[in-house]
Formats: structure tokens, C-alpha cells, sequence
């Protein structure tokens, strides 16, 4: 987590939640004050009692019921199930990211002192992509294809100041070569082209 959840949708950074289709939750460390001493005991994530449920024309469709998982440091954990049977939509309410028509009925989701489940989506704001994120299994629901990636990545970094304006391209491409991208470092602005094709063949 960044601590990352995966589904396998994907948690990355060294402590993750990954389902069967690949999304990965992550947390990063951004300097953000918590409040660690609780009664998750050595967990970095804890999710006691998660419901979730959709609303439809029909009625709410109840996706997930009574969800209890740890993660600690270094720990990966693997939600396996068939298609439909609520993995990613476990790992979209960990991180206040569910649909429209989306709502967590009960349970507590705890990470960093703080129960994500209760907090407001500016208060979510504030922790999300800094602390704690989701990488999505298909990139292309998170990178423009007509912009470089170099670029996308330096902007978050910006935007939850883990970079500055003149360090974030250089962040970038650091990030970039931990996730396996090609790189020439003689021409920063190749890097920054070739990784789509990279990240779109699965690398």
C-alpha cells in the first residue's frame, strides 16, 4: 500500500490485497499524521464486518456481506472467487472508491488509525493516493492513451506532493524502472513513450 490492493483486478508497494482479476490496493508513505496504536493490533489493513450493496430500479442488490480480512507489513492477501462474487467491489470500498448506486452498509475498514468507511470523501482525499491506493488491473482505465505516461505519473506525484514541480519527472521515471518499464535515461522523453506499450502487453 504506497500500500496497494489487489484484486485480481491488485495492493502494491510491498503490502497488497489482490483479487482474481488483478486491481491492487496500495498504501504510501506521505508523512500524513495517524493514529496507529488501535485494536487492529499489527495489521495495516483491517476490515471488520464490510456489507456493501447496489441500488437498482428493482431494489438493492446486496454484493458483499460480513467481510473480515487482515494485511500486515509484507503481507499479500489473495481474494479468490468467480466473476460477480464481490472481490472488486471489496477492494473499491476499501478505498472509497465504489460507483454511483454504490454504498457500504456496515462494517469498519481501519487502516492508519483512521476507519476509511467513515470518513468524508475530502478526508478521503486526503489519504487516498497518498497513503493508500488502487491500481486497476486494465491501465487503460487509468492512463490516457494520447498523453505520456512520464507526464501522468509526474502529475500525481504532484498532486499529493510527493514530488515537486522540478523533481517529479525524474521520480517518475524512477517509478517507471521499478515497474519494470524500458528506459533510456538519455532521452527521458522515450521513456515516457515506450512504457504504454509496455503496461499494455501486461508488463
Amino acid at each position: 500500500m504506497t500500500n496497494h490492493l489487489t484484486d485480481s483486478h491488485g495492493l502494491t508497494g510491498g503490502h497488497g490485497l489482490t483479487d482474481s482479476h488483478g486491481d491492487t490496493a496500495t498504501d504510501g508513505h506521505s508523512g500524513i499524521p495517524t493514529d496507529d496504536h488501535n485494536d487492529t493490533g499489527a495489521s495495516l489493513l483491517a476490515v471488520r464486518g464490510l456489507s456493501v450493496s447496489y441500488r437498482t430500479r428493482t431494489g438493492p442488490v446486496h454484493a458483499v456481506q460480513g467481510v473480515d480480512l487482515d494485511i500486515r507489513p509484507g503481507e499479500i492477501v489473495a481474494l479468490v472467487g468467480e466473476s460477480g462474487s464481490g472481490k472488486s467491489t471489496t477492494a473499491h470500498a476499501i478505498v472509497g472508491l465504489l460507483p454511483a448506486g454504490g454504498r457500504i452498509d456496515a462494517g469498519s475498514v481501519r487502516f492508519g488509525g483512521h476507519d476509511l468507511a467513515a470518513l468524508s470523501e475530502r478526508e478521503l482525499r486526503a489519504i487516498r493516493g497518498a497513503r493508500i491506493g488502487l491500481i486497476p488491473q486494465d491501465p487503460t482505465v487509468s492512463l490516457n492513451p494520447v498523453k505520456r505516461i512520464g507526464a501522468q505519473v509526474a502529475e500525481v506525484l504532484r498532486i499529493h506532493r510527493l514530488a515537486t514541480r522540478r523533481s517529479a519527472p525524474l521520480e517518475a521515471i524512477a517509478l517507471l524502472e521499478r515497474a519494470d518499464c524500458p528506459n533510456r535515461r538519455s532521452a527521458p522523453g522515450s521513456t515516457r513513450t515506450s512504457c504504454p506499450a509496455a503496461c499494455g502487453s501486461g508488463r
